[in-house]
Formats: structure tokens, sequence, C-alpha cells
């Protein structure tokens, strides 16, 4: 191994610590914590790997293998983006229906101060 490997198992370790220690706070969901687990656990397997790595970009016509990581990393970062933007997507219309209800209730309970008033004036004036 040399010292690059070295250097990028480590920075997946760390990764790792990382996750598990805003899990632990209770600062990341559990769903969200297995998604960077994985991410984590991929990028130590690649950090072992690297070695490979370098066979397989030759075999496949990149004579530079960081080129062939960096276009992997690139091409996991739109995926990460594209869930995100979806989870994004998926909050902001929860969002919208929690507002559109709540002023719906909250006319609801005006109209219905407003009749208990009415009702209350009637009491009164009768007695």
């Amino acid at each position: 191994m040399n010292t690059v490997q070295w250097i990028a198992i480590a920075v997946a370790v760390a990764f790792l610590f990382q996750v598990f220690f805003f899990t632990g706070k209770h600062k990341m969901r559990d769903k969200e914590a297995f998604f960077w687990i994985l991410i984590g656990a991929v990028g130590l397997l690649v950090a072992l790997m690297i070695p490979f790595l370098n066979t397989f970009a030759g075999w496949i016509g990149i004579s530079y293998m960081p080129t062939f990581v960096f276009m992997l990393a690139f091409f996991v970062t739109l995926t990460i983006l594209i869930y995100q933007t979806t989870v994004l997507s998926s909050q902001q219309e929860k969002v919208k229906n929690l507002i559109q209800e709540l002023a719906y209730m909250k006319k609801e309970m005006e109209s219905m101060r407003e009749e208990m008033g009415k009702k209350g004036e009637k009491q009164h004036d009768a007695h």
C-alpha cells in the first residue's frame, strides 16, 4: 500500500466516524445515516481497491486513474444531488399542504367563535 491509499483509507474511516457521531447525537435520522454509511463504505472499498482501479482504468482506455475516480465521484455526486432534490421537493409539497390545512382550520375556528359569540349574545338578550 502506498501513501495515497493510506490517506484515502483514513479519510473514508474519518467520514464513517463522522456519520456515526452525528447519528449518535440524533442530528441525522437513521434513513439518511444508512445512506451516508453506504457511501462511506463504498469510499472505503474504493480506497482499498486503488491498485485494481488503476488496472481497470487502463483496461478501459483511461491512462490516468485519478481521472477515472474523479469521473465516478462526479456521477455519484450528481446522483446524490438528484436524490436530495426529490426529497426537498417532497418536503416542500408537504409544507405547502400543512400551511393550507392550518389556514383552513384557523378560518373554521374563527367562524365557530363568531357563531358562539352570536349565540351567547342571543342567550344574554333573552334573560
